[in-house]
């Protein structure tokens, strides 16, 4: 069984999944629930466990550092991060520190069950890669290969003596990783062994169609194979047929899937073997940009500098002017917008699959923010916040993950349009019936009024003068002034007394303001009504 440690600081979401969850029948020991960053340190460090579950914000450690340390000491740790929209700067890092994944609180007990599968597959593909002894190859030894694969030519010389490298460098190489679409889709419309069969098809096809291809690594729905061969030429071409072989079986056994091939150059000498696995790996990560079933060739990627790569995922990821877009019904600025989002996304290139579940999260979670202050409510856009998230980053192309998202905003957008003038009127009459009921209360602002009926300041002042003709203030004054001169009229209080009472803090700035109001002063008003 592998080891787990589960953390989080909310004791009843860790409580809750440490029982709920069926650890032993996944094949895990759960080593311990904690429900700090501190604590879970401790146990990590002790426990030395294959699978950690962490949420990103508690106290003394976070979640980030948590990882670190967890990757410190096992490299190969499978870290399974929790987290809310509100954390998606901390999930972010959490991806590059090397998580598998993270979960959208609040928790799904099959989404969890689902990762925690995966982190089991992917540990025990490990522990058999790890325990696997190479058979003899053509050209090189297993021990040889690997330490090529893994370690570089600089190791091999250093293991073996420049001879044994120098003999067979003439040798050409490329390396072809293979990979299941949409594998970790499957889970859902499929059960675990039909997933198996499969997983277990493609092994076959490739080990029995790839005759050129040799398989030195497998995990879950993908393999990686290298070939040599006596040129660059002819290493292409026992590359595009083994492709063609494969894709060709595995469209056979499974005709509803397909397959993605990324492949390394084609290199003279086999002392580039650990490069080409590094580039066929880069490749496959490029997948996001293009549609199933396609071959992405390390040679044909666009390569970009790390300043413009950052500054592309800052626009990716800032939805602020989209919030602001989609707010004002703007349709032809939100096309734009995320026209402008999918170029990015194309440049930065298969990471960016995760930096838009990032930036998805994040302007769902920014937008429903804003419009909940203006009384809009999920409900009355007729969208599900979560589930709109879930459909968007669930697809596994950039062209259709973007048409869910114009889809998205513009369904938005028809209810906001709906939503005109006759929807203010009753939060209006709400904040009419609250200024009544407290204008004499000195500290009454329109931060108060609008916090009652559920708006931001701002969009309340707007919206109270487009209602009411009037500014917020001017109204106050107006609505204080009428009921003092019906005080001076029916009682025999005081100008100062009048003055309190109706909300101001002196009699001297009552007057002035009653005066610019009527143009007369209190007394004087007083004395035009008094009984002659």
């Amino acid at each position: 069984m592998y080891k787990a440690v589960l953390c989080d600081d909310d004791e009843l979401i860790a409580l809750g999944l440490s029982k709920l969850i069926p650890w032993e029948s996944l094949g895990i020991e759960l080593c311990g629930c904690c429900y700090d960053g501190a604590e879970a340190k401790k146990l990590v460090e002790t426990c030395g466990p294959d699978i950690l579950v962490s949420d990103v914000r508690m106290p003394f450690i976070d979640g980030l550092e948590l990882t670190r340390l967890a990757k410190k000491k096992n490299p190969d740790i499978r870290v399974i991060i929790i987290s809310g929209f509100d954390d998606f700067q901390y999930a972010r890092e959490a991806i590059k520190l090397g998580a598998m994944d993270y979960l959208l609180k609040p928790i799904n007990e099959d989404e969890l069950i689902s990762q925690l599968k995966r982190a089991v597959e992917a540990c025990r593909l490990h522990a058999e890669q790890e325990a696997l002894t190479q058979e003899s190859q053509k050209y090189l030894v297993a021990g040889q290969l690997r330490c090529l694969l893994y370690e570089g030519p600089a190791a091999f010389r250093d293991r073996y003596g420049p001879e044994s490298l120098q003999a067979m460098s003439s040798t050409a190489c490329a390396v072809v990783v293979a990979s299941i679409d949409n594998y970790e889709q499957l889970g859902r419309r499929l059960n675990d062994d039909e997933k198996a069969a499969i997983q277990e098809s493609f092994y076959r096809c490739v080990r029995k169609s790839g005759k050129e291809l040799v398989l030195f690594s497998q995990q879950a729905g993908t393999v990686a194979c290298y070939l040599l061969s006596e040129t660059p030429e002819r290493a292409r071409m026992l590359r595009d047929s083994d492709i063609k072989a494969v894709r060709s079986a595995f469209q056979t056994i499974c005709p509803e899937q397909t397959l993605t091939f990324a492949c390394s150059h084609l290199y003279s000498s086999i002392e580039n073997l650990q490069k080409a696995y590094s580039e066929a790996m880069l490749a496959l990560q490029e997948r996001f940009v293009y549609s199933a079933g396609s071959v992405i060739y390390f040679d044909q990627l666009r390569r970009q500098e790390e300043a413009e790569f950052s500054g592309d995922f800052d626009y990716i990821h800032d939805v602020t002017e989209l919030v602001s877009l989609i707010k004002q019904c703007d349709r032809a600025g939100v096309d734009r917008v995320i026209g402008l989002m999918q170029d990015r996304m194309l440049k930065i290139g298969g990471r960016s699959y995760l930096f838009l579940k990032m930036a998805a999260g994040n302007l769902f979670t920014r937008l429903f923010q804003d419009l909940r202050q203006y009384g809009i409510s999920e409900e009355d856009l007729e969208v599900n916040a979560l589930e709109e998230y879930r459909q968007i980053t669930d697809i596994q192309s950039i062209e259709d993950a973007m048409k869910r998202l114009r889809a998205s905003a513009n369904r938005i957008m028809d209810v906001l349009e709906r939503n005109n003038r006759n929807s203010y009127h009753a939060t209006m009459l709400a904040a009419e019936k609250y200024i009544s009921e407290h204008y004499m209360e000195h500290d009454l602002s329109m931060d108060t009024v609008a916090r009652q009926v559920h708006m931001s300041p701002s969009y309340f002042s707007v919206v109270f003068k487009n209602e009411k003709g009037v500014s917020f203030t001017d109204y106050l004054i107006q609505l204080r002034i009428e009921k003092s001169k019906e005080l001076i009229r029916c009682t025999d209080l005081k100008i100062y007394e009048i003055s309190y009472r109706v909300g101001y803090d002196t009699a001297a700035y009552y007057s002035t303001a009653f005066k610019k109001a009527t143009g007369l002063s209190p007394s004087e008003y007083k004395k035009s009504v008094s009984p002659s």
